[in-house]
């Protein structure tokens, strides 16, 4: 089970049983007024994920199965997500907003050899699950990118993708306040709770790429900042 607290009281459940998955959001506010029992607290029903799932298995068949969370540098979105193939590659995930657990969208990687973790990655945004021979080649990953103002749960999910042709996710300014579909270079428009981002294997321009056969590995950054200081704090935006 993974957990996110939002910032308006809003709590996230990610919950992997068997090779299902599914996503369910909860009123957490103090006041009888909002419901004394869990269905009159919910946000509309347990949903579904959306993408594939059939190849999964839950915790209990292995640590490399556990549902896992990561969230954005900025601190704006969140991940729960675990692998979509019984090897531990691939993915199926829910990605959320952290101000209002409620606008979530469903993230879905059907891959099932060489796989890497996925990490943060630019500002508000995910990468990595590629691990494929870059022989000649230049290292790709799944990457994509939220707008950090988008937090309406009534309205769809504005995502940024990459491209295989060789340009980067974002750009420079990783300024991603996209006002319609049309104004997307490469993404998707997606309905809240519902809509499915299956990304692309994107060159995010990451060093790699060699004249023999190679086959790149990603690792998380362990720690940034001095402990006990104002740099280890969580960076995200309060109400």
């Amino acid at each position: 089970m993974g957990t996110v607290v939002g910032n308006n009281g809003w709590v996230g459940f990610g919950q992997k049983y068997g090779n299902s998955k599914r996503y369910g959001v909860f009123n957490c506010n103090t006041g009888l007024s909002l419901g004394t029992t869990g269905a009159a607290r919910q946000f509309s029903t347990w949903f579904d994920f959306q993408g594939s799932t059939t190849t999964s298995y839950m915790s209990d068949q292995g640590n490399q199965y556990y549902t896992k969370f990561n969230h954005t540098w900025d601190g704006t979105w969140g991940m729960i997500y675990s692998p979509y193939y019984y090897y531990g590659v691939g993915l199926n995930a829910f990605c959320m907003n952290l101000q209002n657990p409620r606008k979530f969208i469903n993230v879905s990687v059907t891959k099932s050899t060489r796989g890497n973790p996925y990490f943060a990655w630019g500002r508000t945004g995910f990468h990595g699950g590629w691990s494929d021979n870059c022989d000649g080649d230049t290292f790709r990953t799944y990457a994509w990118s939220f707008d950090p103002n988008d937090s309406d749960h009534t309205t769809t999910t504005k995502v940024l993708t990459g491209q295989t042709a060789g340009d980067s996710l974002v750009g420079t300014s990783n300024d991603t306040n996209i006002e319609t579909a049309s104004s997307i270079g490469s993404g998707s428009v997606l309905t809240n709770a519902t809509g499915v981002l299956s990304p692309p294997a994107s060159r995010t321009y990451l060093h790699g790429g060699n004249t023999s056969t190679n086959y790149p590995l990603m690792f998380q950054v362990n720690w940034w900042g001095s402990f006990n200081s104002g740099e280890q704090s969580y960076g995200g935006i309060r109400d």
